[in-house]
């Protein structure tokens, strides 16, 4: 077997579509995701490992699965075409790559809009930098992440920000 796939996805329509294909396939294995042990335990056995989720938790298992050699997808990246299975990877860089390259700026400004839910002017107090510079560094923050015009980023991501970087 050179394939595996971790079902971390709320749709249990999709789980059990992909399971019944992999059970016609021996080159391709499904394992329902319960925690990162169980990750941990199938990575010996496979060429490669995509973890499928959400759209809305993609970023969450990026950051959970940063240490793994596994691959996160969201359900649209996987599609069942010619009889076959494909995967679409996307080309943007992990979340997690991209949160490494923030400055340090960049990173308070995340903690203080996304999280924090401070004002525009609240922040340019604190960082001592001007309103138009923070609007310029957040709508370049939402460049980088490939993200909506929102302010909704997965609780996960608040332990990214408070705990030092090693």
């Amino acid at each position: 077997m050179s394939v595996a796939f971790l079902l971390a996805s709320k749709n249990a329509y999709f789980n059990y579509g992909l399971s019944l294909l992999a059970n016609d396939d021996s080159d391709i294995k499904c394992y329902e995701y319960r925690d990162v042990d169980s990750a941990h335990e199938m990575l010996n056995k496979y060429k490669e490992a995509y973890l499928v989720c959400d759209r809305d938790d993609y970023f969450s298992y990026c950051f959970l699965m940063e240490k793994f050699p596994i691959t996160c997808l969201c359900l649209e990246e996987v599609s069942y075409q010619h009889e076959k299975l494909r995967v679409f990877s996307n080309r943007r860089p992990s979340p997690v790559l991209v949160f490494n390259e923030f400055t340090e700026d960049e990173r308070k400004i995340v903690y203080l809009y996304f999280f924090k839910r401070k004002k525009i002017r609240e922040i340019a107090m604190l960082t001592q930098l001007k309103e138009n510079t923070i609007y310029y560094k957040i709508r370049s923050i939402k460049l980088k992440l490939g993200a909506e015009s929102t302010r909704k980023l997965p609780i996960l991501l608040k332990n990214f920000f408070l705990a030092p970087n090693v």
